[in-house]
């Protein structure tokens, strides 16, 4: 984070940290959003920062002009949150000194801590209640209403291999686990259902594996940017993450695979969240067998190898290196993500050992969200289909309505997957997403989804939501950006 210059800030005063606005907003996350007084939801989010201990004590807040001026808010909004700060206890404010964030009050008079671990995440953001907002933050495909058929009532047959004397059945129902097992098989993969662990989302097959490989302190290398719950995942286990960009042509990660220093590595090959990116096959080739001989363990994310516009997709990883190699897959993204159904896929040792996890977990998966996801696979090839089209025929509407209304915004249109990875040709996402959010719409910022809080002037934006749901987001982005220009040039 920036120190405020001394021009500003007596050298004398200063403490420990100064607070820019963008770093501040990052910390605060989307707080326009809610109901209630701009000032009052302000004052909330500061305090729930605090409370959390994602801002400590002796951290001097931004001025509240350059607070205003970054947010796209009146002077006397951040003004008026500051003073309720203060009558709290939660700030001290002297002339020349700046606004000093002061936590005894904060523990002293707050007790809940609920949910701070998860709100202090970026994934936190899941968990924020649904309000009158176009959200574009969040890329969950919907339940089309072709697909409610598949979830008419589970028959005996179909249970059959549940009935037993334990209603615990941890690596999940044996005919799901062969049927994945198949399709593994199918792609020239050697697998059987004793490969297999059936998971609850493809969420707890990354959880499950960061438990099994990572201790604290250990380093995981992982692409920047990524799927935002993975770097959640792989922080709550402690891990230092060391990032690289997707694609695995970073040179100087290769030398530190040959160290040895890495414990495990990360990665999404096939329509890489959030940009897209499709890794060669030379440099699948290549990250196996240095992986392969180093000892370092890979777990590849193939839950968006479904999405490929054209159907067809490159050889997963598993495919060079069944044995050290960890898949993770997923019915949610293909089919409905409410069903909750993963799995991961390991050679018979390390398959073993997840399912010990997995039963400390939560004794296995749904029985009904199973039997889903066997009707799902069995008519996998149709239900992808739909799928495809679906995601390209809204792809091609997202790309054209933001080439005629924000021309100058950069973005390079996929071949797969469920998002845009947009670049903004000026200011920051982050200062952006307040006014996206006081236009009526929720983005998510690129920065979010990085381990060192770089690409700030990206966007991720789903081309999941509906046509009505785009239209009416890209007229609101349009006009945020108009009025966030025009604030950069006062």
């Amino acid at each position: 984070m920036e120190q405020l210059g001394s021009n500003e800030i007596p050298e004398s005063r200063k403490s420990a940290l100064a607070l820019t606005p963008a770093a501040l907003s990052q910390l605060l996350g989307p707080w326009m959003n809610g109901k209630g007084a701009l000032r009052v939801r302000l004052k909330r989010a500061v305090e729930k920062a605090i409370v959390d201990g994602l801002i400590a004590d002796g951290t001097r807040l931004p001025s509240e002009r350059r607070l205003a001026d970054a947010g796209g808010v009146s002077r006397s909004t951040i003004v008026a949150a500051y003073d309720m700060l203060e009558e709290d206890g939660l700030l001290e404010r002297r002339r020349g000194s700046g606004s000093i964030v002061r936590t005894a009050a904060a523990r002293s008079r707050i007790t809940s801590r609920r949910d701070a671990e998860l709100t202090a995440l970026p994934s936190g953001m899941i968990l924020q209640e649904p309000e009158d907002i176009i959200d574009l933050s969040l890329s969950w495909p919907d339940l089309p209403v072709e697909f409610l058929p598949y979830f008419h009532s589970p028959t005996l047959a179909e249970l059959r291999d549940f009935r037993c004397p334990s209603i615990h059945a941890p690596t999940g129902l044996l005919s799901l686990r062969e049927r994945i097992a198949q399709q593994y098989s199918f792609a020239g993969i050697p697998t059987f259902a004793d490969n297999i662990i059936v998971t609850t989302g493809s969420q707890q097959g990354l959880s499950l594996a960061a438990s099994l490989w990572v201790n604290p302190g250990e380093t995981v290398a992982i692409e920047q940017p990524t799927y935002f719950v993975a770097l959640d995942a792989f922080r709550t286990m402690g891990a230092r993450l060391r990032a690289f960009p997707p694609g695995f042509t970073d040179r100087s990660l290769q030398q530190e695979i040959a160290s040895s220093s890495l414990r495990a590595l990360y990665c999404i090959p096939t329509f890489q969240s959030p940009t897209g990116h499709v890794m060669s096959e030379h440099a699948r080739r290549t990250l196996v067998k240095l992986a392969r001989e180093h000892n370092v363990p890979i777990l590849e994310d193939c839950s968006l190898e479904t999405t490929a516009f054209s159907g067809s997709t490159p050889r997963s990883l598993a495919y060079f290196d069944p044995e050290n190699v960890v898949s993770i897959g997923s019915v949610n993204l293909v089919f409905w993500p409410g069903i909750h159904v993963g799995w991961i896929r390991a050679s018979t040792s390390i398959a073993a050992r997840l399912s010990r996890l997995k039963l400390l977990s939560d004794l296995g998966t749904s029985v009904p969200s199973q039997v889903l996801a066997l009707r799902v696979l069995d008519s996998i090839d149709q239900i992808a289909n739909f799928r495809r089209r679906q995601l390209k025929e809204r792809c091609e509407l997202f790309c054209r309505l933001l080439t005629e209304q924000l021309p100058e915004w950069q973005f390079k249109k996929p071949s797969g997957g469920l998002c845009l990875w947009v670049r903004l040709p000026c200011g920051d996402a982050t200062s952006f997403a307040q006014f996206a959010a006081r236009a009526g719409v929720r983005v998510l910022s690129g920065n979010s989804m990085t381990v060192d809080g770089s690409h700030s002037e990206y966007l991720r934006l789903p081309i999941t939501a509906s046509p009505p749901t785009i239209e009416a987001g890209v007229v609101r982005l349009a006009s945020a950006w108009r009025r966030y220009e025009q604030a950069r040039s006062q």
